[in-house]
Parts: structure tokens; sequence; C-alpha cells
């Protein structure tokens, strides 16, 4: 990260830090819940709903850049199946915002032409072709590194992100090793016990003992430096997520430096939690108000890798914060 570009993120990070100055610098937008794939560990192809459409999405980007947005990541569902995607990353280029977006890479190849202005892309991978399409779909591995060349085409920072599930614990070496030949990171994440954004119980929750063996030899991967270049993670984020499913309590940054924006407008604290409960549409409310009504909490635990990780820099870990400017 230059000195230009760090310096908003440093200045925002220590007002909230020391005079509880709220500031939705990062801002995870979900978007749409509609998706091209059929995973089997998340329900949100399910029930697809409303959403705003571009304009109403842009109209909102630049509200959010005046309160003080410095980056959002769009997510889905998929998010290259929103029309008017390259519009929306366009307006946040124009707002000098740094967009993201997360991805299951089929529509890579074929939106990236027109995506000016994103700066990282973030794809899903779970393992070699074999765990891969049998947890996404026949043909996804080959979608993800389609994905891959022609993001390295575009000289994009790529991100992988592996959710650790009974299909995977034992492919992490090869997620690594893919992460490294193509210059990328891994965040890692657990299968969490019901399905993402669903209720009935998921299929392909990790065993506890053997998710928790994967984790002390990413710790112990991280701790000695040697291999450690391709895992996103802080060795602090690692050895919390090494808690799952176990409570673990940790004061989140969500409502002081972070927020997510469901499909309709809804400004949340992140995807895993409902709070605030009901109705606080940034489209109706302002986004200075509806940020500004998010509750900050501790919560009993926080499994997504990459708030992890601001949630622990608020707790002013030294590691952390090397970490964070690393991955860029």
């Amino acid at each position: 990260m230059s000195l230009r570009s760090a310096v908003p993120f440093a200045k925002a990070f220590l007002k909230a830090k020391l005079f509880r100055r709220r500031t939705p610098l990062i801002v995870s937008w979900l978007v749409t819940r509609r998706c091209n794939y059929r995973c089997g560990y998340c329900d949100s192809w399910r029930t697809p709903g409303p959403e705003l459409n571009t304009e109403q999405v842009c109209d909102l980007i630049d509200e959010f850049a005046r309160e003080g947005t410095r980056q959002i990541i769009f997510t889905g569902g998929e998010p290259l199946v929103k029309e008017g995607i390259e519009r929306i990353i366009e307006r946040c280029a124009e707002q000098e915002i740094r967009v993201g977006i997360n991805s299951n890479g089929a529509l890579v190849p074929q939106k990236l032409p027109d995506l000016d202005g994103l700066r990282t892309l973030t794809l899903s991978l779970d393992g070699p072709e074999t765990v891969q399409d049998k947890l996404r779909g026949q043909g996804c591995f080959r979608h993800v590194m389609n994905a891959i060349e022609a993001a390295q085409s575009r000289n994009l920072r790529l991100r992988l992100l592996t959710v650790l599930s009974s299909e995977n614990l034992d492919q992490v070496p090869f997620v690594l090793e893919t992460a490294r030949s193509v210059g990328g990171r891994v965040f890692f994440q657990p299968a969490t016990e019901q399905v993402l954004r669903g209720e009935h119980v998921n299929p392909y929750t990790p065993d506890r003992a053997a998710y928790k063996k994967v984790l002390d030899d990413l710790i112990a991967e991280k701790r000695s430096g040697q291999h450690s270049t391709a895992i996103a993670h802080s060795l602090t984020g690692l050895q919390y997520l090494r808690n799952w499913p176990e409570d673990c309590p940790i004061p989140c940054a969500g409502g002081l430096l972070f927020c997510r924006v469901t499909p309709t407008a809804n400004l949340k604290i992140c995807g895993q939690t409902d709070l605030p409960p009901g109705d606080n549409n940034c489209a109706l409310l302002g986004v200075r108000k509806a940020f500004e009504a998010i509750p900050l909490i501790t919560c009993d635990h926080c499994w997504c890798a990459s708030r992890l990780e601001v949630n622990q820099l608020m707790m002013l870990r030294v590691d952390v914060a090397r970490n964070l400017l690393a991955l860029e």
C-alpha cells in the first residue's frame, strides 16, 4: 500500500480507536443474491429477492464517498451477474474508491475487459478439480483457472478464498501451492454449521479435530515465515480462527470502520448477523444515519476472514498491521 493510499485508512482507524468516530471506511456490498452456481454450503441462490438498480447503487456510492468510504468489495451471490456492474465499478473509480469483487470466476474472462477500475479479484477455490467440481458443480475448477489467467493478464491483485469443509481439509497444500504459482494469497474460513444465508444444517461442516489440525499446520507455516507468503491471514487471525466453532468473544469494528450493504440497501454489521434488526435502509435514511444506527458490539465469534483481520487490528495487534500492509 502506498503512503498516499494508506493515510486515509490510518486517519479513520485512529479516529475510530481514540474517539469512536464512525467512518464507513470499508464496505462489503451484497449487490445480488442471484448466482450461476449451486454450491452445497450456500443458500443465497434460493432466495434472490429484490435489489437496487444500477443508478440507485451509483447514487449510494456517491454518498458513501462523501462519508469517507475508501474501499468497496462487491459480493453476492455472484456479483458479475448484476446488470450494470461495469458502470457500478466505474462509479467507484470516479470517486477514488478502491474496488474488489468476490467471484466464482465463471464470468470473469467475459466481463473483465469492461471492468475498468477493478483493483482486486477474489476467487473461490476449494481444491483440485475433483473437489471443486463436487462442491460447486461440473466445470467450476476450470472456470477458476481461466479467471486466474484473465486476472494475470490485467495485472489485478489476486486473492483466493477457501472454505474449509469436510471435503477439502487435505487439500490446503494444493490451494497454497496454486496461490504461490500465480502470485496470489489465500484466505481460509470454516464451512459453518448452518449453510451460508440459510437455516438448515450444512452437509459439509468439517470435523472439529481435523479442522484444528489444519489450522495448527497453517499457524506453524505462518510462524516459520519460510513459505508463508501465500497465507493472507496474520498469525493472530489464524490463531483466532482455530477456535471455531467455540464462542470466542471479540470487539467488532462493524459500525465503526465497516458495514454490509444488502441488495435492498439495508446496512448491517456483516453477513453473519442481522444486526441492526429490521429496516435500516441507507437509501431512505441516508448513509450517515443508517451507519450510526449500527450497534457497537462484542461478537461471540468472527469467522469471516477479512473482517476478522480488521477486528484484530482494532485490538492493536502489530502483526496484523504488518500483514495488512503486506497484502497490498
